[in-house]
């Protein structure tokens, strides 16, 4: 099968990509274009160990492979049936951890609020509980969309 890299940042990145894939096990199944940022993948072991690689360096691959159907009603077009991720678009992702954060710190206030109200230690430990998840996910929200 032969793919199109897609979420290379610059040349330099794209160096050290393709550097490291020449270190892959098994490597004389993997053909690489460096000028056009394609690779040709020949073993499917191969291809799994590239798409864990890929994934690391948060790159994906386009497949560049199509095939054509004919339906019943005789009407003959091509489809692309890649379904491989996209890992360079986080904005869903950093959208909707941010939505879960500020559902998280509310719910927390919200708890330490009652827990206050009504003397409850077990509440005021879940508000600080709560307080802590909506840290991490903070966190990572930061670290989604900054880095």
């Amino acid at each position: 099968m032969k793919y199109q890299l897609i979420g290379i940042r610059n040349q330099d990145h794209a160096n050290k990509l393709f550097n490291k894939i020449k270190q892959l096990p098994n490597k004389e199944h993997i053909h690489l274009n460096e000028e056009e940022l394609e690779i040709e993948v020949e073993d499917i072991t191969c291809y799994e160990n590239l798409q864990r690689l890929l994934s690391y360096e948060k790159v994906g691959l386009k497949s560049l492979e199509f095939h054509e159907h004919e339906h019943h009603h005789s009407q003959e077009h091509s489809h692309d049936h890649s379904h491989d991720v996209d890992f360079t678009s986080g904005s869903q992702a950093a959208r909707n951890m941010m939505i879960v954060f500020g559902i998280n710190i509310v719910f927390s206030l919200l708890e330490a609020i009652f827990g206050f109200i009504f003397n409850s230690a077990s509440i005021l430990a879940d508000a600080v509980h709560d307080f802590g998840d909506a840290l991490s996910i903070g966190l990572a929200w930061l670290f989604q969309k900054f880095l």
